[in-house]
């Protein structure tokens, strides 16, 4: 039997099972003929994984209405990592603004810092636009059923220092806003550990993420400022069983010298600049904690509920790639504690590190 005397929805699954970065990365695999076009068109934008630079090809890109109604008709699962202003050129070790340049055969004269100053707030503006038309491409996706976003730190080169000391927030809370009103989404991973927005600035935020646990099968979490309201569902006399089946929260946050993490009893009444804060407020804890055990009740199939900490030194890297929600799985099971147990000062003590390698083991041979 030849391919195409095959049934349509077999087709279909024969196709999905292909990765769309196998017919992006030769675009004449999609072109064999009219009948593979109609298939590989559709697993060719079955799952994106966006970069920034991707993301703005996309935008400002001739075709941008074609390629988005594709995507938004098309595409299932989407990757988006956001970095804030990467467009740093590389200075010789010879110059910097305040000591001017040092003339040699081999240095290119850098620019100047006014210049560069002009150039990040025009990056800052085609940035903010950028972000807008694309999480309004999204939030009209009819498919899109995973999605995971990842905002890291922005990396200022030391050289630049004196140019700005202002790190802009590499995804924007109201584009945040929208994308959480996909109504087609199933499960989302939110690594926001590089953003610093507060309370005080950019008001409540974690009942944005509550009104998503209806409807969510998976939430994964990690957020600069946590308070319990994440986990608060709207009494509204619905006593139906959640279809959430898995739930991790990540209360570890790299660029906070000597912090773990930030709980609040409410976003909007605390700060991030504020740094008196204890490592570890145990009033908020258990408060996020005891919501999680009244939200694992509902779920009809709880298979993972997760709160997962872990000690941050200070030397830790100020971006850590290595550290993201979509691998605490396989990474920082052994700092997962059970809902059913108590949290107390035993967090302290599983930083050992014979404790970490142990049940690392452990996690492996499983």
């Amino acid at each position: 039997m030849l391919l195409f005397e095959l049934p349509p929805e077999i087709l279909q699954r024969v196709f999905a099972q292909i990765e769309s970065s196998w017919f992006r990365a030769d675009l004449n695999r999609v072109t064999i003929s009219q009948a593979w076009w109609n298939f590989a068109m559709e697993a060719c934008y079955q799952d994106f994984t966006f970069s920034q630079k991707a993301m703005h090809c996309l935008i400002s890109c001739p075709s941008f209405a074609k390629n988005s109604a594709m995507i938004q008709t098309l595409t299932e699962s989407a990757m988006v990592e956001f970095r804030g202003f990467e467009n740093w050129k590389p200075s010789p070790t010879s110059w910097s603004p305040l000591r001017g340049t040092v003339q040699t055969k081999d240095v290119k004269k850098p620019r100047h810092w006014m210049d560069m100053i002009g150039i990040l707030d025009r990056w800052s503006e085609n940035y903010e636009i950028t972000q807008e038309r694309f999480s309004e491409m999204l939030q009209q996706s009819q498919r899109l059923r995973y999605l995971a976003l990842v905002a890291r730190c922005e990396v200022h080169p030391d050289e630049w220092s004196c140019v700005t000391d202002e790190q802009h927030d590499s995804l924007d809370l109201q584009t945040i806003r929208t994308i959480c009103r996909i109504e087609s989404l199933r499960s989302l991973t939110l690594d926001l550990h590089g953003l610093r927005f507060d309370g005080y600035y950019h008001g409540h935020f974690c009942n944005v993420i509550a009104g998503l646990l209806t409807t969510l099968y998976s939430l994964k979490i990690r957020l600069p400022l946590i308070c319990a309201d994440l986990l608060s569902i709207a009494d509204d006399g619905d006593k139906r069983d959640l279809k959430l089946e898995e739930l991790v929260i990540n209360l570890s946050i790299s660029w906070m010298p000597y912090h773990r993490h930030r709980l609040s009893d409410s976003c909007t009444e605390a700060s991030i600049e504020h740094v008196s804060r204890p490592p570890l407020a145990d009033r908020e804890l258990y408060q996020l904690c005891d919501q999680a055990r009244v939200l694992q009740a509902r779920m009809a199939k709880p298979n993972r509920v997760s709160i997962l900490m872990r000690t941050i030194a200070f030397q830790d890297d100020y971006n850590d790639p290595a550290w993201t929600i979509s691998d605490a799985h396989a990474r920082d099971d052994w700092a997962k504690k059970s809902l059913d147990q108590d949290f107390g000062s035993e967090y302290e003590d599983l930083m050992q590190s014979s404790t970490i390698e142990a049940a690392t083991r452990e996690l492996d041979a499983s």
